[in-house]
C-alpha cells in the first residue's frame, strides 16, 4: 500500500532532520588530518595549543560536540556543554548540563555560572572549540547587577508572546547579562577561540544568534535554514510575519500540483491561553482554509523537534484535518490542543538540529 500525501511529507521531514543533525553538519564541513583541524578557510595546527577543550551552548550544542569529538579522535582535554533539559545525551570527557528553554529559570544561571568557572581554568596556549546554537540565550546566563530571574524570565515571556522578531529580543535580553554581546568570549580571553555555529537566525547575524556571546572572536557558520532547505531540493526562501498570515500566503503559493517547500521562523501574537507553537499554529490555519479540498497536504515543522513551549515538533494536515472547531481553537491560539485531540501532531523527541523551521506542501 502507497504512503499517503501527509505520510510521505513526514517521511520527508524526518530523513531531513537525521541529515541536519549536529554531528552529521559538523563531520561534514571539519576534518582533521596531519596534524591539523581544517575548519572552514581556517586551518589550526593542533601541535600550537597545548590543550583543546571543547564546549558549547544551544540546542543542537551536544550533537554539535559529539560530531567534533569524533573528528577530534580523543584529542580533547575537557569541556563544558549546556543543553536543554530532557536532552540528556551524554559526551566523553565533556560535561554535559541541562538547563531550561524557552524561559531561563535557575538552572540557566547555574549554567552560566558553570561556564564562567570553567572560563577560569583557561590560560594562554589552550585552543577552545565552542559549539553555537539556538537556545544559548535561555539556556545560560549570568545577570548584570540590578537585575533578578523573575526581571529576566518576565521580560522575556512578554516578548515571546508579542510576536517580536528575535533580534529584538536578543537585543532585549543582552542589556541583563554578563554573557550575551561578548561577554562570555571576555570571560576566555587568555584562550584562542573558535565559535562553530549552526544559525537560527535570518541572515546569519552573529550579533543574535545565541545573543552573541562570543561577539568579536572568529565565527563559522557550518549550517541554516537555507542548508536544511537546499537538502530538500529547494532555493532558499525565508518566510517571516505572523503564523497565520504566513498560512494565507503558502496556501495562496500552492495554486497548481508540485511540491512546495519554505523555510522560516513566523512569529505568533499570543491572544488567548491555548498551547501550542508556531509550526502548530501555521499548520491548523493552513488546515482551515484547505479544507474539503482534495489532493493537498501541508506539513509544518521545527527543526529541532520543539515547536515552542511543547514536546510536539510540528504538525501535518490535508483537507480533512479542519473540522466546525478548528477556527475558534485558532483564535485561542490552542492549536497543540486541537492536534493532540483530533490528530496531526507530529512527535520526533529532540533532534541534535536547530536551523528553524520547515514547511512542506503538496498538491496532486
Amino acid at each position: 500500500m502507497s504512503e499517503s500525501p501527509k505520510d510521505r511529507l513526514q517521511t520527508i521531514y524526518r530523513d531531513l532532520l537525521e541529515e541536519i543533525s549536529g554531528e552529521r553538519i559538523v563531520r561534514q564541513r571539519v576534518s582533521f588530518s596531519e596534524g591539523t583541524l581544517w575548519l572552514p578557510d581556517d586551518p589550526i595546527r593542533v601541535g600550537d595549543y597545548e590543550r583543546i577543550f571543547v564546549c558549547g551552548a544551544g540546542k543542537a550544542s551536544v550533537s554539535m560536540a559529539e560530531g567534533l569529538l569524533g573528528v577530534l579522535e580523543g584529542r580533547c582535554d575537557g569541556g563544558l556543554v549546556i543543553t536543554k533539559r530532557g536532552d540528556p545525551q551524554r559526551l566523553f570527557g565533556v560535561k554535559v548540563f541541562e538547563a531550561a528553554h524557552p524561559l531561563p529559570d535557575a538552572t540557566s544561571l547555574e549554567a552560566g555560572e558553570l561556564m564562567l568557572e570553567f572560563a577560569t581554568r583557561t590560560r594562554p596556549g589552550d585552543l577552545l572549540l565552542f559549539c553555537l546554537s539556538g537556545g544559548a540565550s535561555s539556556l545560560m546566563e549570568s545577570l548584570r547587577a540590578g537585575w533578578t530571574l523573575q526581571d529576566l524570565t518576565h521580560l522575556t515571556q512578554e516578548l515571546l508572546h508579542s510576536g517580536t522578531d528575535i533580534a529584538v529580543i536578543n537585543a532585549a535580553r543582552k542589556q541583563a547579562s554578563r554573557l550575551k554581546a561578548g561577554g562570555l568570549g571576555e570571560a576566555f580571553s587568555q584562550a584562542t577561540i573558535r565559535v562553530l555555529v549552526m544559525s537560527d537566525v535570518q541572515g546569519n547575524r552573529l550579533d543574535v544568534i545565541g545573543s552573541a556571546p562570543f561577539f568579536g572572536a572568529s565565527h563559522h557558520i557550518l549550517a541554516d535554514n537555507g542548508t536544511a532547505l537546499s537538502m530538500l531540493g529547494g532555493e532558499p526562501d525565508f518566510v517571516t510575519g505572523e503564523a497565520q498570515d504566513v498560512a494565507r500566503r503558502m496556501v495562496e503559493a500552492m495554486d497548481e500540483p508540485g511540491h512546495y517547500i519554505w523555510g522560516g521562523e513566523p512569529t505568533v501574537v499570543v491572544k488567548g491561553s491555548g498551547v501550542g507553537g508556531r509550526c502548530q499554529e501555521v499548520a491548523l490555519a493552513v488546515a482551515t482554509l484547505i479544507r474539503g479540498r482534495e489532493n493537498c497536504a501541508f506539513l509544518a515543522g521545527s527543526t529541532d523537534g520543539s515547536d515552542g513551549p511543547t514536546a510536539v515538533s510540528g504538525a501535518v494536515v490535508d483537507g480533512q484535518t479542519a473540522n466546525d472547531e478548528a477556527k475558534r481553537f485558532l483564535a485561542d491560539n490552542d492549536s497543540g490542543t486541537y492536534f493532540a485531540r483530533y490528530g496531526g501532531a507530529i512527535v520526533t523527541g529532540p533532534t541534535g538540529s536547530n536551523l528553524n523551521d520547515v514547511f512542506l506542501g503538496w498538491v496532486g
